[in-house]
């Protein structure tokens, strides 16, 4: 007995003697129950073919009437078995991932055993509380999304009946209620130990830390982390003193059976997180030089930086060098993301406008003035306080008093 192989999931054709049967099989993905369809022997290998279109469509029909399986399926079986399946197929890897772990540390073990169906606005009302008393807004809402976006992808597939999403009464987190918290940056003291801690030799003159330079090149240009670790020596032009950015670093876990763990961690060059971060950054001198520096320690190939095999650096290996940088600069704890504040706190700082630092560090201007919100005040008070308002108002007191004189003296 022979087959044709075709792409997974699309079934095959079997070659049973002088005849020919189409054979499809998949597994339900909430029974798990594996589904086996097979039409009938044909003598001419083209009716099998035929019959095999009949049976993809019957797959696709059975695959979208789950409505009546949802009367047992619980909270967790259709995240597993049906929507992040669906996320992982529609979401980048970084934000695929960040949904998962959202789902799987703030919902799951606190309603994953609830039928879906018996899931109430109620319900999700006080998990989203719970949230808030501990989490940040940004958590809190990713947490809401999160509940949103699966709700209304089981409304849309008639997963659940018309009218029945829980998230219509449950409103969006405010984030008026959550406690501001300003953005961690490091202090002009702070960077001269860091830059002195980041340079620090061995004994026999070569750099401690691997990616030393690189740190003090993203804080002299403001670029993220991922961005730092796609970047391309060609990506420079050190004539023109600009660097052009228009690639990110993914990490996707990847499902691979040889492995300890059943996965492994893979690394895939994307498009940046939004369309303003497509971009090219002006370099100032201390970031061309830095940049050198960096391409000094790392000469083979095209990529920026790269592992001791010449792949590409996960950004968590640069978090983890950060933070042991830190701890020798008697630093306290924080993201690499500080190293992208520090650098935005200086343009505020130099009364850079708000437009041309949305155009450099690659984001929305509304983005800009909410995430560094104080920075954004201070600098708008400045250039209040800058002004001759008080001396015209002196100016223009003088004269009444003056006037006040004449009157009398008449």
């Amino acid at each position: 007995m022979a087959t044709t192989k075709r792409k997974k999931g699309t079934g095959t054709i079997l070659s049973i003697r002088d005849k020919y049967r189409a054979e499809l099989s998949f597994t339900h993905p909430l029974t798990s129950k594996r589904v086996v369809l097979r039409g009938d022997l044909r003598t001419r290998k083209k009716d099998a073919e035929i019959d095999l279109k009949e049976l993809q469509e019957q797959k696709e029909v059975i695959l979208n009437s789950r409505s009546t399986d949802m009367e047992s399926t619980t909270v967790e079986d259709y995240y597993r078995k049906v929507f992040l399946p669906y996320k992982k197929e529609t979401q980048k890897g970084q934000s695929y991932r960040r949904f998962e772990s959202t789902v799987a540390t703030h919902i799951l073990p606190y309603l994953g055993m609830k039928l879906l169906l018996d899931l109430s606005s109620e319900d999700i009302r006080q998990r989203i509380n719970e949230m808030s008393e501990t989490a940040s807004y940004s958590g809190t809402t990713k947490l809401y999304d999160a509940f949103n976006s699966m709700f209304t992808f089981a409304e849309e597939n008639n997963d659940i009946p018309q009218g029945r999403n829980p998230m219509a009464k449950v409103p969006r987190p405010r984030e008026d209620r959550f406690e501001k918290t300003e953005q961690e940056w490091l202090r002009p003291d702070e960077v001269k130990r860091f830059a002195k801690a980041a340079t620090t030799l061995t004994h026999d003159g070569k750099m401690l830390y691997k990616y030393g330079y690189l740190y003090l090149f993203m804080i002299n240009c403001g670029i993220r982390e991922g961005e730092a670790c796609a970047l391309l020596k060609s990506d420079f032009d050190f004539d023109k003193k600009t660097l052009t950015v228009n690639k990110n670093i993914n990490v996707v876990k990847k499902d691979d059976k040889t492995a300890e763990k059943g996965y492994i961690y893979a690394v895939e060059i994307a498009t940046p997180k939004n369309s303003n971060s497509v971009r090219i950054v002006p370099l100032n001198k201390e970031a061309i030089r830095y940049a050198k520096l960096v391409m000094a320690d790392f000469p083979k190939g095209d990529k920026f930086i790269y592992t001791e095999t010449g792949r590409y650096v996960r950004p968590e290996i640069l978090i983890k060098q950060f933070q042991k940088i830190l701890h020798r600069a008697g630093v306290v704890k924080m993201g690499l993301h500080a190293l992208r504040h520090t650098f935005v706190s200086v343009l505020f700082e130099n009364n850079i406008d708000i437009y041309t630092i949305a155009s450099i560090i690659g984001d929305e201007v509304s983005t800009v003035q909410r995430t560094y919100l104080h920075l954004y005040k201070e600098r708008k008070a400045r250039a209040v306080n800058a002004t001759n308002v008080v001396a015209a108002a002196q100016v223009f007191e003088g004269n009444q008093e003056k006037s006040h004189e004449r009157q009398s003296y008449a």
